[in-house]
């Protein structure tokens, strides 16, 4: 649901940003590019914080307690937020990027009228 909601948000800045031929290319390397950081956030807390964890597998290059300090007694390891940690890391420097082109909203009476 969050990524939809930041998809609209995002879509809707790449006209004041590219022109209207590399807005589809540059939507898709913007999708790409997320995705790709997704499954690299995902694979550091699972090599990182759940399989050290979860103490099922004994793998030589993975630490031997989850990172930060966390504890599996009590199951702090379930409630890592590290993936909105990134998104806003992410987020908040496209947010000052882009210029504030002002409001284009139509009320729908000019639409009305217009047919």
């Amino acid at each position: 649901m969050g990524f939809s909601c930041g998809e609209v948000f995002h879509n809707s800045m790449l006209p004041s940003i590219v022109s209207a031929q590399r807005i589809g290319s540059l939507s898709a390397l913007g999708l790409a590019v997320g995705n790709a950081g997704s499954l690299v956030a995902l694979t550091a807390v699972l090599l990182t914080i759940a399989l050290p964890a979860s103490k099922e597998i004994d793998w030589s290059f993975l630490p031997t307690q989850p990172l930060f300090g966390l504890d599996p007694a009590l199951h702090e390891h379930e409630r890592i937020a590290g993936g909105n940690c990134r998104a806003v890391a992410a987020g908040f420097p496209s947010s000052l990027a882009v210029v504030d082109t002002g409001s284009t909203f139509d009320r729908g009476d000019g639409a009305a009228r217009g047919g």
